[in-house]
């Protein structure tokens, strides 16, 4: 009888400690990235309009900086599109189809509204004084996708617009941190016209998270948002898409990384691209953790011992033990 009542309490044991370890060997794998984080210019032109590069040595340009993506926008033509589209891929960059609508407003500032992922031109011609909402019907009506272009350069109309569902983005510049926790796809552009832009590809970009390296995988990340711009040093955008990209991170991120919700402020009127001043991570409403506080997690290999086998054969001893006594 005592031994019996030992046996008992020695498989009841082993029966808690195996089902411990089938907790162990049910641990959550870890998680994986989802995303492909692409670099990205959509905003460039070339000598089919007043840039100085022909697509082809454009292209070659930017893949030799790293990028993965660039949008030939020439102003109101696609027609170095595909001279472009041919050298990407030749070198394995994807060009995105584009334009820069080039309207006026009544007092004489930019209306510029690049057109992207369209197949053709808007047909808009250049200086018109077209209004903003034929200028988005245009792209529309294409599948393409408006991206207000250096919108700080005639504020003073472009602000009126900043609640249009219409509009389908904005470039942006610190003066725009306003767009980065909005509806609305944001982006920052090079711009892109001369040699003088050189100096810009390495500091200032757009980053995307695609599910695939595609041209459909790259406008699917825009319209959903997964986006961030990168600027002196400095990470900017929602705090979903900061998260996204330590999430999606397998290469070491640029040094003096302080991500932000705000956005690099334009050098002068003729580059609309973030200068050195940054601006301090302490007025950042939604500072993203710093990247060591994301790394992967590292998960101990899983226990192969099925617990739960185990635990149905302790069981079945114990019945047999029980009955056994009765039958004395």
């Amino acid at each position: 009888m005592k031994k019996n009542t030992i046996t008992l309490i020695f498989l009841t044991m082993a029966y808690f400690f195996s089902m411990c370890l089938t907790s162990t060997a049910q641990s959550p794998s870890p998680p994986s990235n989802p995303y492909q984080i692409l670099k990205v210019n959509l905003h460039a032109h070339t000598n089919f309009s007043d840039g100085t590069y022909s697509p082809s040595e454009l292209v070659d340009a930017y893949k030799a900086a790293g990028y993965d993506v660039l949008g030939i926008t020439d102003h109101s033509t696609v027609s170095g599109y595909e001279e472009a589209l041919a050298e990407g891929e030749k070198v394995g960059l994807i060009v995105v189809c584009g334009e820069e609508v080039s309207c006026s407003w009544y007092d004489g500032s930019w209306k510029h509204v690049l057109a992207l992922f369209t197949n053709e031109s808007t047909g808009i011609a250049e200086g018109s004084d077209v209004e903003v909402t034929d200028i988005f019907d245009a792209i529309h009506a294409q599948n393409g996708i408006g991206i207000v272009a250096h919108p700080w350069f005639s504020w003073d109309n472009w602000q009126n617009y900043t609640n249009e569902g219409y509009i389908d983005g904005w470039e942006v510049d610190y003066s725009m941190s306003w767009v980065l926790e909005s509806d609305y796809i944001y982006m920052l552009g090079h711009d892109f016209h001369n040699t003088t832009f050189l100096e810009l590809l390495p500091n200032y970009y757009t980053y995307v998270f695609a599910e695939n390296r595609t041209e459909s995988g790259v406008k699917a990340a825009l319209i959903e948002k997964r986006i961030v711009v990168y600027g002196d040093g400095s990470l900017y955008g929602s705090a979903h898409a900061l998260q996204l990209y330590f999430e999606n991170l397998e290469t070491p991120s640029p040094t003096n990384l302080v991500p932000s919700t705000a956005t690099p402020e334009p050098t002068d009127s003729l580059t609309p691209t973030p200068n050195s001043s940054n601006p301090s991570p302490s007025d950042s409403p939604t500072a993203s953790p710093n990247p060591t506080d994301n790394a992967p997690l590292i998960f101990p290999s899983e226990v192969v011992f099925d617990g739960r086998v185990f635990g149905i054969a302790v069981i079945a001893t114990i019945v047999l033990l029980v009955l056994r006594k009765h039958k004395r």
